[in-house]
C-alpha cells in the first residue's frame, strides 16, 4: 500500500501511488481503505493541518498555508512538535509516514523505525523533505516518492460593470457557459470575458487586457466612429461608387451636411420626399421631413448640427397597418483578417401608431415612422408579452417572424431574406473595417484580444428587399423593463425603484422576449469569442464571396497606410497634407498614362471645408477615400473602379 498526500501548492505521489481521502465525517471509510495504523500516523504527524475530503478518490488534503504558519510560530516558540516524512520500508515496499524530531530532520542518520504494515523494523536515512515551509524543493525526492508542482487554478469569470444595463443579461449568461460574474473592478484583471465597457473606462480595460492575454474585451476601439451617421454615410457613398451602386443596393441615397449643400440644392425642389436626421442625437430627437432645400438651410450654421439627409423609404412591408424593423445582431471577432458572424436570433420593432405616407414638413405622430423602443415604450398603444417569442407584442423575435403570415402574404420567401441580410451584413463590415484597422494602430498589443456586437437596423422595402437604416455601435443588452406602480394597489414594496430611467417610482421587470433573444445571442458571441464557433446561434460570414470589393477596399487602406498617413494625422485634421500626398500619387499616375488634369483645384475647393469634426483619424481617412473615389474619377473621365484599379496598380510598383 502506497499513500499520496497532496500539500496545495506541492503535490506528494508514491510511485506506487494508491491515493486516498475522505471527509472528517466519514473518517471510518478512510481507516477501513488505507488502514488505522496509516491514518493515525497522518493526523498525529499533521495535526489539525490535514483535512479529508473525498472517500471516493481516497485522499487526505494538507492546508499548506495553516501548516506553514504553525510551523513558523513552533519555531519561533522552540517548539518540538515532530514533523511529518515519508519512508519507504525495505521489505515490503510500504510507504511510512514516520515523526522525526525537529533538531535532527536536517541531520543525515539513521532512525529506528516500524513498518505499519509487515511490522519489520529497520533503519533510513533516505527522509524526503519535512511538509513544511522548507519542503520547496520541485527536484526528485528520495527513492519511491517525487514532488510535484501543482499547476495554479484560475476561475473563468465573466465582468461587467456595475453601471452597464447589460448586467443583469450578463449574469444569465454566465450561468449558461459556466463562468461566474464578476462586477467588482479590482478583480478585472484576472477575468477571462469582459462586457459593458464604455469608452470612457476602454484604456482600463486595455492595460488590464495587454497584462493578460487570455482576456476578451467585448469593444474594438474607435467602433463608434463608422457607426456615426454622417461617417457611414461617406463612406458608404465611397464604396457605392466605387461599385457603380451594383453591390450596395441597400443602401438609401443619402447626403451629408455640411459639405452637399449644392448637390441638395438641386435635389430637393418640392418632389422627393427626404428625412433629415441629426448625426448625434438619438430617439428621434431632431428628425424632420422635408422636400424643400430651404428649410435644410437653417440647419447648417455650426459644427455641432451635421446631418445626414436620405431619401426617405416609404413603400415598404407592412405587418397590418404598423411599420417595423429588424434589428440584426452583427459580431466582429477580428478586423484583420475579417472575420464576422451573423446571429440567427434578433429582434422584429413595431411602431405603435397606424402607418401613413407622410406628407413635406410633416412627420406625422413619431410613434407611426419610427420604431425605436425608446420613442414606442411610452405609448398606450405598447403591447408587452409574455412569451419569449413576442407573441402579437410590440417586439418579437426575429425567428418567429420570419416564418410568419405577414412575409408570407407579401410573397417573401424567409431563406432568400436570410441570404439578404447575411450580403448585408458583410458589405457593410468590409465597407467600416478600415476605420477600425486605423484605430487599431494605436493598440497593437491587444487589437487580437478585442470583438465587438454591433447592431444593423434593417427596412423591408415593398418587394422584400433589406434597407440598411442605420448602424448601432452600442445595442442594447437591457433585458429589463420598467413598469409603473400604483402605490394604492402595489404590495411588492422591497421592490420599488426611483433611479434616473424614469420619472416616476416603478419597478424594473424582464421582459421575456429580450432575455430570450438575448441570451441566445450573447452565449453564442461568448462562445465566438473563447475559440469555440457556435453554430446554434451564429452563422460565420464568408468575407470571399465578396472578395473583389474586399480586397480592393483593403488596397486602397493599405496605401493610406503606406503612403499617405503619418502620427500627426492621429491628433490633427490636415486637409492640406492629406490632399497633397494623396494627389502626388495620382498626378504622378496620370503623367504616365499622359493625362493632364487640373486636380488640385477641384479637390482644394470640394474640401474647401471640412465636412466632417469627428475625429482627426477619421476625417483625414475619409478625405482621402473621398477623393479617390468620388472627385477625381469624374475629372479623369473614368469610372470610379477603373481608376481606382489603375491606381492600385501604380502604387504596387513604386518601391519601399
Amino acid at each position: 500500500m502506497s499513500v499520496s498526500i497532496d500539500t496545495g501548492k506541492y503535490e506528494i505521489v508514491c510511485v506506487e501511488g494508491v491515493c486516498v481521502r475522505s471527509e472528517r465525517s466519514v473518517f471510518s471509510e478512510v481507516v477501513a481503505r488505507l488502514g488505522a495504523g496509516v491514518v493515525v500516523k497522518i493526523v498525529k504527524a499533521l495535526g489539525d493541518d490535514a483535512f479529508i475530503t473525498r472517500p471516493e478518490k481516497g485522499w487526505i488534503t494538507v492546508n499548506e498555508n495553516a501548516l506553514i504558519k504553525r510551523r513558523r510560530k513552533e519555531k519561533e516558540f522552540h517548539g518540538s512538535t515532530p514533523k511529518g516524512s515519508l519512508v519507504k520500508c525495505p521489505f515490503c515496499g510500504t510507504t511510512n509516514l514516520v515523526s522525526i524530531p525537529n533538531d535532527q530532520i536536517h541531520h543525515v542518520q539513521k532512525f529506528a523505525i516500524t513498518c505499519f504494515n509487515c511490522e519489520q523494523n529497520f533503519r533510513s536515512t533516505r527522509v524526503p523533505p519535512a511538509l513544511d515551509s522548507g519542503s520547496r524543493s520541485s527536484s526528485p525526492a528520495t527513492s519511491g516518492v517525487r514532488i510535484v508542482r501543482r499547476k495554479k487554478r484560475t476561475r473563468r469569470t465573466l465582468f461587467c460593470f456595475e453601471f452597464s444595463v447589460a448586467l443583469e443579461l450578463c449574469k444569465v449568461v454566465s450561468s449558461e457557459i459556466g463562468f461566474e460574474i464578476e462586477a467588482n473592478e479590482s478583480n478585472l484583471h484576472q477575468t477571462s470575458l469582459v462586457f459593458g465597457i464604455q469608452k470612457s473606462v476602454l484604456p482600463r480595460v486595455l492595460d488590464c487586457a495587454a497584462k493578460n492575454r487570455n482576456m476578451r474585451v467585448a469593444r474594438i476601439p474607435g467602433i463608434e466612429h463608422p457607426c456615426n451617421k454622417v461617417v457611414l454615410a461617406m463612406l458608404m457613398n465611397s464604396i457605392k461608387a466605387l461599385c457603380q451602386n451594383a453591390l450596395f443596393e441597400f443602401w438609401p441615397e443619402t447626403h451629408t451636411m455640411p459639405g452637399d449643400e449644392n448637390l441638395l440644392a438641386s435635389i430637393l425642389v418640392g418632389r422627393d420626399l427626404y428625412i433629415c436626421k441629426p448625426a448625434k442625437r438619438g430617439k428621434g430627437q431632431g428628425i424632420f421631413m422635408t422636400s424643400h432645400f430651404s428649410q435644410l438651410a437653417l440647419k447648417k450654421n455650426s459644427k455641432t448640427t451635421q446631418h445626414v439627409v436620405q431619401k426617405y423609404v416609404d413603400d415598404i412591408i407592412l405587418e397590418g397597418d404598423k411599420k417595423f424593423d429588424l434589428r440584426l445582431y452583427v459580431m466582429i471577432k477580428c478586423i484583420e483578417p475579417l472575420e464576422i458572424y451573423l446571429c440567427h436570433e434578433g429582434l422584429v420593432r413595431f411602431c405603435t401608431q397606424p402607418y401613413q405616407k407622410p406628407s413635406p414638413g410633416s412627420l406625422g405622430p413619431l410613434t407611426a415612422h419610427l420604431t425605436n423602443y425608446g420613442i414606442n415604450k411610452n405609448s398606450k398603444s405598447y403591447v408587452r408579452s409574455d412569451l419569449p417569442s413576442g407573441g402579437n407584442g410590440s417586439k418579437r423575435s426575429l425567428s418567429s417572424f420570419l416564418h410568419s403570415k405577414t412575409l408570407e402574404q407579401h410573397g417573401v420567401d424567409p431563406e432568400s431574406l436570410q441570404e439578404s441580410l447575411e450580403d448585408l451584413a458583410t458589405k457593410t463590415c468590409i465597407c467600416i473595417a478600415p476605420t477600425l484597422q486605423l484605430a487599431a494602430l494605436n493598440h497593437p498589443e491587444t487589437s487580437d484580444q478585442c470583438f465587438h456586437i454591433i447592431g444593423l437596423d434593417v427596412l423591408l422595402d415593398s418587394d422584400g428587399n433589406p434597407m440598411l437604416v442605420e448602424i448601432n455601435a452600442s445595442p442594447s443588452f437591457n433585458i429589463e423593463f420598467t413598469d409603473k406602480v400604483d402605490l394604492n394597489t402595489f404590495s411588492e414594496m422591497g421592490s420599488l425603484c426611483n433611479c434616473a430611467e424614469c420619472d416616476y417610482l416603478h419597478v424594473h421587470r424582464v421582459c421575456p422576449v429580450d432575455r430570450e433573444v438575448k441570451t441566445k445571442m450573447l452565449t453564442g458571441a461568448c462562445n465566438i469569442a473563447l475559440g469555440d464557433a457556435d453554430s446554434r446561434f451564429w452563422k460565420r460570414l464568408s468575407v470571399e464571396a465578396h472578395e473583389s470589393i474586399h480586397s480592393t477596399w483593403q488596397h486602397l487602406w493599405h496605401i493610406y497606410r503606406k503612403h499617405v498617413f503619418t502620427p500627426d494625422l492621429f491628433v490633427n485634421t490636415d486637409v492640406t497634407k492629406v490632399l497633397n500626398r494623396t494627389l502626388s500619387l495620382v498626378v504622378k499616375m496620370l503623367d504616365q498614362k499622359f493625362i493632364h488634369v487640373n486636380v488640385w483645384e477641384q479637390c482644394e475647393r470640394y474640401f474647401a471645408k471640412p465636412r466632417c469634426f469627428i475625429n482627426p483619424y477619421v476625417d483625414n481617412y475619409l478625405i482621402y477615400i473621398e477623393t479617390l473615389t468620388t472627385i477625381v474619377p469624374p475629372l479623369v473621365h473614368e469610372q470610379s473602379l477603373n481608376f481606382i484599379s489603375s491606381f492600385i496598380f501604380y502604387t504596387s510598383m513604386l518601391k519601399e
